[in-house]
């Protein structure tokens, strides 16, 4: 038996076939023409783009063809199923009180920091909690067994890297433009792409939290100054929604920042990981959607990026991603969180985790009074 979501792109009617891909420790990827399809038999990494099938059995989509006859019968390898119930994502949150919002803003805030990557620091997920940062010295435990070369962890995308053309590197002559002068679209330009050699691994989370000053340094300030256009402040008032929590500012739009798709390192790049946070926050804090991501700027992103980043993309736009970030977000809107909780959304991946909360964090710190996190390192 295999199950898809409701809203999945998968095709009534048949046949089709889907050509093998890369294997992963927890699923695989086949292609269906040139867009990428999971499979997966994790329930928590199924999104629109998925199939859940028996644990096991999609290792087979490494040597045989994904098959689809027009009954609905899913054939792969030796393996027959017919297709079963729906995968349905949690129910939009329609309300939230602007102060459940605010603590868990806080408090992703204060763990965000402990979620990027230094390999020889522990975090006691207690301890972003509090005010401090909670970081222990001490030596790395010890380390699984080396897994299969053919069996990969299964980061938030395909390992698919596409070849991108250096430009010059940044320097010191871009500050950001002062209040008032100036406009997003002319900084977003000015400010200079980097580098696949400059642009390592952890470089957008430093730069986000005002660790260091690099290559992302002035994007994310562009980002954050539209994100923070003036808007009539008005209190929180009990009971309010969350859509009028977040009515008042204009919209933003993301094509001054286009060339900045595809940067940074990952099979999603860093640049791509935080957008998908931010046009998820966005979506799913409710309307009006602020951030446009518009059709006219998908062939573009589609050309600088790799396919399996694109659809992570296109399907940000629309609110959707696979069931384990749709759930962290409806906890988010709905309940208080625990540091455990958001600990382990940003372990998804490699470093994608922890670049879509940052990209979520962008979002919330742009509705609220509380600085921002670059701000609040310099005071710190």
């Amino acid at each position: 038996m295999y199950r898809v979501r409701i809203d999945s792109w998968l095709p009534t009617a048949g046949p089709w076939e889907a050509a093998p891909g890369s294997v992963f420790r927890h699923g695989a990827i086949v292609w269906l023409d040139s867009a990428p399809l999971f499979l997966t038999s994790d329930p928590d990494l199924v999104h629109p783009l998925a199939v859940l099938v028996p644990d096991q059995a999609w290792m087979a989509a490494a040597t045989s063809p994904l098959l689809l006859d027009p009954a609905g019968i899913l054939a792969l390898g030796p393996w027959r199923w017919e297709r079963g119930p729906d995968l349905l994502p949690p129910d939009r949150p329609t309300a939230a009180a602007p102060g459940l919002l605010t603590a868990n803003t806080r408090l992703l805030r204060r763990c965000l920091p402990l979620a990027t990557p230094r390999p020889i620091l522990m975090v006691d997920p207690s301890s972003c909690a509090q005010d401090g940062p909670g970081l222990k010295e001490c030596p790395p435990p010890n380390a699984p067994p080396a897994p299969n070369s053919s069996l990969r962890p299964l980061p938030s995308a395909a390992p698919i890297h596409t070849r991108r053309q250096a430009r010059p590197a940044p320097t010191a002559e871009c500050p950001p433009p002062p209040p008032g002068e100036g406009s997003i679209q002319n900084q977003a330009a000015r400010c200079p792409s980097p580098t696949d050699a400059s642009a390592g691994s952890g470089a957008l989370l430093e730069a986000f939290l005002g660790r260091t000053t690099n290559e992302f340094t002035h994007p994310l300030a562009a980002l954050r100054q539209a994100l923070r256009a003036p808007t009539i402040a008005r209190p929180p008032e009990a009971g309010m929604t969350t859509a009028g929590a977040l009515a008042g500012r204009p919209p933003i739009d993301l094509a001054p920042f286009a060339t900045w798709f595809g940067r940074g390192t990952g099979s999603t790049p860093s640049w791509d990981d935080l957008i998908t946070g931010l046009l998820l926050a966005d979506r799913w804090l409710g309307p009006p959607c602020r951030v446009r991501l518009s059709d006219a700027l998908l062939p573009e992103i589609r050309a600088r990026t790799s396919p399996v980043a694109w659809h992570q993309l296109a399907m940000a736009a629309h609110g959707l991603t696979n069931l384990r970030w749709e759930r962290f977000l409806h906890s988010f809107c709905t309940q208080p969180l625990s540091p455990a909780a958001i600990l382990a959304a940003a372990r998804h991946g490699h470093a994608s985790g922890a670049e879509i909360l940052a990209g979520v964090l962008l979002r919330l710190e742009s509705e609220s009074l509380l600085p921002s996190s670059a701000d609040q390192a310099k005071v710190s």
